[in-house]
């Protein structure tokens, strides 16, 4: 420690050192220079209620030295006040927090399925991309009813989801942002839609029809014409059907997910983020069957010669199968239609089919089934072979017979085998 008047001459003087070397100024108490091995600086220093605050002004190569006095004179001040001007400058920091540093903390502290990070992503930078800059307590409950009126005009669900990612984006910050246990943000300008009504939304509820699963079925056979994404198209609406699987958790099955010998699919990349064991049927099975052929223990069942290395982007095949078929879905509706046929036509116990998709159960008497192992797993199994029965039976004649003489026609010798 040493101790010079501050002024330009002397600054001059004073070089990098290895080891931090301090210069308090002879002239103003709490002011001086801090050398450290890349940086000179200046500083302030002064006990605030018995603790010993010591902040940098500036690198001496940015401020004269008088300007770094007058400076300093301030900050002393503040602190012979009781200020303390490092919690200060923090606190004015988090209150002018912006809704971009907001939303890339929400993202950080809270893991999140791809397909929602990327919902979120594309509705900030698109739809809040004007405010992205601004800091959250200068966004005002005006400010959002207007955004949400104005998105409402065209895309009245996408108006609700603004709302609903904004909302968690401060319901958040309001936690995160805190100094002496009160938060940094005044208030929460989507809590206006307490009372403010969003938009009606409808509830889907379209299913493959038990009249149409014929027509349906037979038109997931795969052709020698097929291309080969339509032909991994129609095998992933087949496993979203028999399964009642989410299009996502198909669609980046790898064969290590795949158990053939105790014929599991785990599934481990769920929405609620707990692993889902699939107990499969006879027809899942044959399908598994031929993915799983020659593949590789961390290669993908739907592979593609894509970024994402699986099956996606397919949403053409699907709009091609709607005209083949004349029946209007989309692969979530496979899942409803999956769901259905279990509650409503084979009177499954609604909490059963829960655990068949992977629903959180709050009954007790449940949880053994997903907290125990390959003995209450293999009780499911039934419940999924009586779906896929149910679906199936509904074109034996139609799916059975077209298949059967296409197997003579490539193969004229499989009648040997052929149990009659």
């Amino acid at each position: 420690m040493m101790h010079i008047k501050i002024n330009q001459t002397n600054i001059k003087k004073i070089t990098y050192s290895n080891n931090d070397i301090f210069y308090r100024d002879t002239v103003l108490t709490g002011f001086g220079i801090r050398a450290q091995k890349t940086k000179i600086v200046y500083f302030v220093e002064a006990k605030v209620h018995g603790k010993l605050i010591r902040k940098i002004i500036a690198d001496v190569h940015k401020l004269s030295a008088e300007q770094a006095r007058s400076e300093a004179k301030k900050l002393l001040g503040d602190m012979a006040k009781g200020i303390n001007i490092i919690e200060q400058n923090k606190k004015e920091k988090l209150i002018n927090i912006t809704l971009i540093i907001a939303f890339t903390d929400f993202m950080t502290n809270r893991e999140r399925a791809t397909r929602t990070k990327q919902e979120y992503e594309r509705t900030i930078n698109k739809d809040f991309q004007e405010w992205l800059n601004t800091p959250l307590n200068a966004i005002t409950r005006d400010m959002v009813i207007k955004k949400f009126k104005t998105k409402s005009l065209t895309a009245p669900a996408q108006a609700n989801c603004l709302i609903k990612i904004l909302n968690a984006i401060y319901t958040f910050a309001i936690e995160y942002y805190r100094i002496d246990e009160k938060s940094v943000i005044l208030e929460n300008p989507c809590n206006i839609f307490r009372v403010f009504k969003r938009n009606p939304e409808k509830v889907r509820e379209n299913i493959v029809e038990p009249d149409n699963l014929k027509k349906f079925w037979n038109t997931l056979t795969i052709f020698a014409s097929d291309s080969y994404k339509m032909s991994q198209t129609k095998t992933l609406c087949k496993l979203c059907l028999l399964t009642g699987c989410r299009e996502q958790e198909i669609c980046t099955l790898k064969r290590n997910n795949i158990d053939l010998e105790n014929r599991f699919i785990i599934i481990e990349q769920t929405k609620n983020k707990r692993n889902h064991i699939i107990p499969y049927g006879q027809e899942v099975e044959n399908i598994l069957l031929k993915l799983c052929y020659h593949k590789n223990v961390d290669e993908y069942l739907f592979s593609t010669n894509t970024i994402a290395g699986h099956l996606k982007n397919h949403s053409k095949y699907i709009k091609k199968l709607n005209q083949l078929c004349g029946i209007k879905f989309s692969l979530h509706d496979l899942r409803r239609s999956f769901t259905t046929y279990g509650a409503i036509y084979l009177h499954i116990d609604s909490k059963i089919m829960n655990l068949l998709t992977n629903h959180i159960i709050q009954d007790v008497t449940y949880k053994h089934y997903v907290t125990r192992g390959t003995k209450e797993f293999n009780e499911l199994r039934q419940y999924f072979q009586n779906i896929e029965n149910f679906i199936i039976s509904q074109d034996f004649i139609i799916k059975f017979i077209p298949l059967f003489i296409s197997d003579i026609m490539s193969n004229p010798y499989c009648l040997i085998s052929v149990n009659i």
